[in-house]
């Protein structure tokens, strides 16, 4: 009886491969109508045994797996769209949620009213981060632009108010020589009384005009502009000795003693302002310091101070000494305009500069 189910096998090809001295590999192709089949034959000489190894291998038609694949579409379709819905959602929100702290932190910078515009803070290295660092850059220039109007707007708020001190101060203290000068004048004229002896009283007209002119420069002065002013290294010590000799004739009709511990320092600054902030406290420091006195002066590697014995600031005055036409002491000749110059001139040069009553004397201090 014949067997229906036996299969009828064709050879399609075979092929002899020799790997070494030991091992060969005969590979047969064949195909019973439906199915494909390949046989690897291994023979292996090894310790004088031989080791044959056989290997069936069926490859199906393509018809026999469309069933599966046609079964097993829906799902790969499914997984392929949620996977692109997840991916989508991702990527959509990386992209989403730094566009809308763009937006959010512009809209914050619209309506903020302080000087000063915060950095957004943006992670990764894609386009959006990089509009980012650029915005932070801008924000960054900004803040500089703004700090720098700030200070330019409180340096200009100064100014107006110490312009409108002088115009109601120099004002005032205007008068007293013009009042007197004129007085003089008109008794000159009039040949009114001891008037008469013009060549007495014209001296004393023109010490009272001297002495108008003088606050008239020293206003004009602190009205200049010392913004971009030169500056040069120079030495404080040539400053002090400078100004001390400038100064010999009334320290000696004084018979003052001056007191010195100067020692060399370096500095740069404008020597102009420099000499009249000098000037000022050493000139003070005579002029309030009576006959037969002492004055000390000392220059230290941060500091310039200048002592005069002998009298004291008056406590009330003391907290305003700084402030124009403010003077220590009355019939001692100043206007109140020097530590007003000091202190001004102090703040250009960023200095600090400070006053205080000690035992029996006046001290002060200039930190540079």
């Amino acid at each position: 009886m014949q067997n229906d189910n036996l299969n009828v096998f064709k050879e399609i090809s075979s092929k002899l491969t020799v790997v070494d001295d030991n091992t060969i590999i005969f590979e047969s192709n064949s195909t019973d109508g439906l199915n494909f089949y390949t046989t690897y034959i291994a023979t292996t000489l090894n310790d004088e045994e031989i080791i044959l190894s056989i290997l069936p291998v069926m490859t199906p038609e393509i018809g026999e797996i469309k069933s599966i694949i046609y079964q097993s579409l829906p799902m790969i379709i499914s997984t392929a769209i949620l996977l692109i819905l997840i991916s989508t959602v991702f990527f959509s929100r990386k992209i989403v949620i730094p566009i809308e702290k763009l937006a959010y932190h512009a809209d914050y910078m619209r309506g903020n009213e302080k000087l000063y515009v915060e950095p957004i803070e943006v992670k990764g290295s894609d386009e959006i981060a990089v509009l980012a660092s650029s915005l932070n850059e801008l924000y960054k220039k900004l803040n500089e632009t703004f700090k720098e109007l700030e200070n330019k707007n409180k340096s200009l708020y100064e100014q107006n108010k110490r312009q409108e001190v002088f115009l109601r101060a120099s004002s005032h203290q205007l008068k007293t020589p013009v009042a007197a000068s004129l007085l003089l004048v008109d008794g000159m004229i009039n040949e009114i009384g001891k008037y008469k002896d013009t060549k007495t009283y014209l001296p004393n007209v023109k010490h009272q005009l001297l002495s108008m002119r003088k606050i008239i420069d020293e206003i004009l002065y602190l009205n200049y502009n010392y913004e971009g002013m030169e500056k040069e290294n120079l030495d404080a010590l040539d400053i002090v000795s400078e100004i001390l000799f400038a100064y010999e004739i009334q320290i000696k009709a004084k018979k003052i003693q001056v007191k010195k511990r100067l020692k060399s320092k370096m500095l740069n600054t404008n020597r102009e302002l420099l000499y009249k902030i000098i000037d000022n406290l050493i000139n003070n420091g005579i002029n309030y310091t009576e006959s037969m006195g002492n004055i000390r002066i000392e220059i230290t590697e941060d500091k310039l101070v200048v002592t005069n014995y002998g009298v004291n600031i008056n406590k009330e005055i003391l907290p305003n000494i700084f402030e124009p036409f403010v003077s220590g002491e009355s019939g001692i000749g100043g206007h109140g305009l020097g530590l007003y110059i000091v202190s001004y001139y102090s703040k250009i040069l960023g200095y600090n500069i400070t006053i205080i009553n000690i035992k029996n004397g006046v001290e002060a201090t200039l930190l540079w």
